[in-house]
């Protein structure tokens, strides 16, 4: 049977909570605060805490736009901010050194990064010296790397034009850039026109009997240095002297010409004459050449109608022979594809009345590359003689290929007896071609020496490659 509590303990528990509750909350005067009428007030540290969360949060944002919009790269860079320029001479001389300039400018104030500059150079037109270095021995192409916002950049060029009075050509120049925000690069292309507005040399030539006598005449004001002058009367002119005393080079009279002074009149004489049986040339044609980094450039040019034997008058230039020739699929222009094998047909006559030893024929190749490859297979090159090949990467887009032909390796190299002529053939094949390639054409270029001595330079042959 359960006991029942007994009331007396209630009547204690409640006492004892009394007790416990004026020990908590009396007050001096003995009174209790009234329970029933307690107030709650509300805690505002929660609103405070959300309120600066939200503040933060929408800070956040309105700074993110604001750099979106103020920072983005392309609101802060555009490429009108790159500007390039090249400064050409207000008149250009045929064949003569003169001064040329490239400005680099970075009028935004994003900094460039890996600025490059590359030049593409016109027939007849060679760079001699710049400052800074060019990255090549073309002297077509210079590293200018990083360039800070609002500053500039310049190349100096001593450049040669060897071209006749009136030609005009354009000169173009490609500079490479990458905007320290960016990941690509860009490029900008800038050119200008190049027009010969006169001659640094004139030549001339009488025919007397007997004597051919050749007239020229530096124009400029100051001295040229080691000039060559040629002349071309064909194989059955056989001459006695000249004066002043010259050499006979692969059937050209060749005459050294260390100094021509300024606005100085200077006559070459040739003594000689046509074996009555022998049929002359229609024309006798005279230049007058000039080396720039080891490249020879025509900077004057005469041709004589050489009709009877008396004195004749100058006549339009019309083609000539020249003992060495070079084609590529049977012209001196080709256009290939890929896939496409070319075909060379290397020629050269001894025009001479004695045999040639010791020769050496060298094709250069300039063309478009991928990767420092050329995109030519010069691997699966098929000719005679086992060639030495050399590859040399002379821009970051194009590369040179040396083929040379060597008495060692090439039987009818040995000796070229006169009149004898000799052919060789060479194939090369086009590799498939890659996005990004420039310049989508090659020269080739033809030379011909013995026992160390060039001898003779063929016309070049140009390819074009079609996408």
């Amino acid at each position: 049977m359960p006991k029942i509590p007994q009331r007396k303990n209630r009547f204690e528990d409640e006492r004892n909570i009394d007790d416990t509750l004026d020990e908590m909350y009396q007050d001096d005067d003995g009174s209790r605060p009234d329970m029933k009428h307690f107030d709650y007030k509300k805690s505002r540290a929660g609103l405070v805490v959300v309120f600066f969360i939200l503040f933060f949060l929408a800070s956040a944002a309105a700074a993110a736009w604001l750099g979106f919009f103020l920072f983005s790269p392309s609101q802060k860079f555009s490429e009108n901010q790159v500007v390039a320029e090249i400064i050409a001479p207000t008149e250009i001389t045929n064949g003569i050194e003169q001064d040329y300039k490239i400005n680099v400018s970075n009028t935004g104030s994003l900094a460039l990064a890996n600025t490059r500059v590359i030049l593409k150079l016109p027939e007849g037109f060679v760079v001699t010296e710049s400052t800074p270095k060019a990255t090549n021995d073309r002297i077509d192409s210079w590293t200018l790397g990083a360039i800070d916002g609002n500053e500039s950049r310049a190349i100096t060029l001593k450049a040669v034009y060897a071209k006749p009075s009136g030609t005009e050509d354009n000169l173009r120049a490609y500079v490479d850039f990458k905007p320290s925000n960016f990941n690509s690069e860009f490029e900008k292309v800038t050119d200008t026109n190049l027009k010969v507005a006169r001659e640094a040399v004139l030549i001339s030539m009488t025919k007397k009997p007997g004597q051919l006598e050749v007239t020229y005449k530096n124009l400029t004001e100051t001295t040229i240095t080691n000039l060559v002058l040629g002349v071309d009367a064909g194989t059955s002119f056989k001459q006695t002297k000249t004066n002043p005393p010259a050499k006979m080079l692969a059937g050209i009279i060749t005459l050294q010409i260390p100094e021509l002074l300024a606005n100085k009149d200077n006559t070459f004489t040739i003594d000689g004459a046509y074996s009555p049986s022998s049929t002359p040339p229609a024309n006798i044609l005279t230049t007058i050449t000039k080396q720039y980094n080891n490249k020879p450039l025509e900077i004057a040019k005469f041709e004589l109608a050489n009709a009877g034997g008396s004195d004749a008058a100058q006549t339009e230039p019309t083609p000539r022979a020249k003992p060495l020739s070079i084609s590529v699929n049977g012209a001196a222009t080709s256009e290939v594809k890929s896939g496409d094998t070319m075909k060379f047909v290397v020629t050269y006559k001894n025009t001479t009345d004695k045999p040639i030893t010791n020769v050496a024929l060298t094709l250069v190749g300039v063309g478009p590359s991928i990767k420092n490859k050329s995109v030519f297979d010069y691997t699966s090159l098929g000719t005679i003689g086992d060639p030495d090949v050399v590859g040399k990467q002379i821009t970051p887009e194009r590369r040179e290929a040396r083929i040379t032909w060597t008495p060692e390796k090439t039987n009818v190299l040995k000796e070229i007896a006169p009149g004898q002529q000799v052919v060789i053939e060479l194939s090369v094949g086009v590799k498939p071609l890659e996005a990004g390639i420039k310049d989508l054409s090659a020269t080739y270029t033809l030379s011909l020496s013995a026992d160390n001595d060039v001898l003779s330079i063929a016309d070049p042959a140009t390819i074009t490659i079609a996408q």
